[in-house]
């Protein structure tokens, strides 16, 4: 079981969407919005898939953390070496279940072959029982690119007769903060399907917290985000369909539909009737 989520690490990526997203919106009609209503969207978005980005690199390191080989490195290399990263570990067998708990503790300087820096401490349990799998990560004083986590993330993954690798996602009490003090907060709860066999990875649920102007917002997944592996591998981890509603408090709703099954990084926004193609730059 642990080498099926070993395989398929790249996929547990497939929700990480931080964009850099050029606008202004237009439509074929050639209508317009405010210019106030661009901007609030566009930070709305971004930080949305900033909060996306984060946590979900974090779950690839706390899936890791796990994998350590016995010359200290993980087995696919994203956390470079020991130099700059110590691992403590405190693991025990009761009853038919293995737990162990990993703590990650990052130095000021630890970076990635991708460029991103990590600080602070991670501690990440480890719970493996006849039917599941579950990583749960608490954060102290952890930073990536000068972005502040905290709050609880838990990942339960079970496997079906069919092969299909399901996990549910849960992350409570969320908060980032930004290296100019502002704070986006942010709870969710999504369920995502890796289906080997089709080459796929399907992702439902919600998340709902506040942008770093203090705007609340739920993203809800109307029909579920679909992400083809071929993709993946190719570095192009936008979903290659599906629709996400992104609600706000006394604005406009952010209606994003991510396609046709194509292997691209565009998706139609419509705000209120006023239709956009955007692309979105995935920050790896």
């Amino acid at each position: 079981m642990k080498q099926t989520f070993r395989r398929f690490g790249i996929a547990s990526r497939a929700g990480v969407m931080a964009v850099v997203i050029a606008l202004p919106l237009f439509s074929c009609e050639d209508e317009t919005l405010s210019e106030n209503e661009e901007q609030q969207s566009e930070q709305i978005i971004n930080d949305e898939a900033l909060a996306d980005d984060l946590f979900e690199d974090m779950d690839a390191i706390s899936m890791e953390a796990a994998s350590y080989s016995e010359n200290g490195r993980t087995l696919s290399g994203s956390l470079a070496d020991l130099s700059c990263l110590s691992r403590s570990v405190n693991q025990s067998l009761s009853s038919g279940k293995y737990t162990k708990e990993v703590t990650l503790d990052f130095s000021d300087d630890c970076s990635d072959a991708q460029g991103r820096n990590r600080s602070g401490k991670l501690v990440v349990n480890h719970v493996i029982d006849a039917s599941t799998y579950t990583l749960s990560t608490k954060f102290d004083g952890f930073i990536i690119n000068g972005n502040k986590l905290d709050g609880t993330r838990t990942l339960v993954y079970s496997q079906n007769d069919k092969g299909v690798l399901s996990a549910t996602i849960t992350l409570v009490d969320g908060k980032i903060t930004l290296a100019d003090g502002s704070v986006i907060t942010r709870e969710g709860s999504f369920t995502k399907e890796i289906d080997a066999q089709n080459g796929k990875v399907v992702l439902s649920g919600k998340a709902e917290g506040t942008n770093r102007n203090g705007v609340g917002y739920v993203a809800q997944i109307t029909t579920p985000l679909v992400f083809k592996t071929s993709c993946l591998m190719e570095g192009n981890f936008m979903a290659v369909s599906g629709n996400k509603e992104i609600t706000r408090v006394d604005r406009k709703t952010l209606a994003l539909d991510y396609g046709d099954g194509s292997c691209d990084n565009t998706v139609r926004l419509n705000i209120d009737g006023v239709e956009s193609t955007i692309d979105i730059t995935i920050n790896k």
